[in-house]
């Protein structure tokens, strides 16, 4: 972890498909970002979150990268998934509060 990964095979077919799914087929909003620090993922996550509104059914967010026990990889750190879901529990977000969020 911490180190930057290979490109797995057929990742970016894989992304494609999520965006075809989620954007052309389910006209979800979609936002990206690629290849983030710790820090970079977490002030992403920050700024989409403030993007969520009330008129939004559902959250859902998709991490495509590597990761194990200790975390998601990232260009520098891992980063837990209870870090992540955390800022988008319901006090954090009570806009969203018993809306579906999706991780």
């Amino acid at each position: 972890m911490g180190q930057k990964h290979s490109k797995t095979l057929g990742s970016d077919q894989d992304c494609q498909l999520l965006r075809d799914f989620f954007g052309l087929k389910l006209r979800f909003v979609i936002d990206e970002c690629h290849d983030k620090t710790k820090a970079e993922l977490i002030q992403h996550l920050k700024r989409v979150k403030k993007k969520v509104n009330k008129r939004y059914y559902c959250f859902i967010c998709v991490i495509m990268v590597h990761g194990n026990e200790t975390g998601i990889a990232t260009c520098d750190d891992p980063i837990h998934p209870n870090e992540i879901k955390a800022m988008f529990d319901n006090t954090r977000m009570a806009k969203y509060a018993g809306k579906p969020k999706l991780f």
